[in-house]
């Protein structure tokens, strides 16, 4: 796994709500805003910070991808994966939203690429 040093900022916090807005942003990648729950009694906050991070997006925008044809057609099994090993869940399922509008879950990217930190 390639590193992504980045850095965080708590934009906003709302009590009432349980949460807060933080910005993260990391050298040629987007910025990104994420709506993050409030860190539990004893609990650090940067590993909840942490927990949050867009850093699996970022990865997998790295990635190259594969075009396939327009018009391509195939015929697949319903065991086509039956014999394969069950796809690896994040550790952490994202939920995205602006806790300032209280608006359905949603992504936000800010800009194109973030040059400098």
């Amino acid at each position: 796994m390639q590193e992504i040093n980045y850095i965080y900022n708590i934009k906003s916090v709302s009590e009432e709500n349980r949460c807060m807005e933080i910005v993260y942003s990391a050298t040629g990648h987007e910025t990104i805003t994420v709506g993050v729950r409030l860190p539990y009694v004893g609990e650090d906050l940067e590993d909840v910070i942490h927990s949050f991070s867009p850093v699996p997006i970022w990865l997998e925008r790295m990635q190259t991808t594969y075009t396939p044809k327009a018009g391509t057609i195939g015929v697949l099994s319903s065991l086509r994966n039956h014999n394969k090993e069950e796809p690896k869940l994040m550790e952490q399922e994202f939920l995205f939203f602006t806790p300032t509008t209280g608006s359905i879950p949603t992504l936000i990217v800010e800009g194109n690429k973030n040059e400098s930190t």
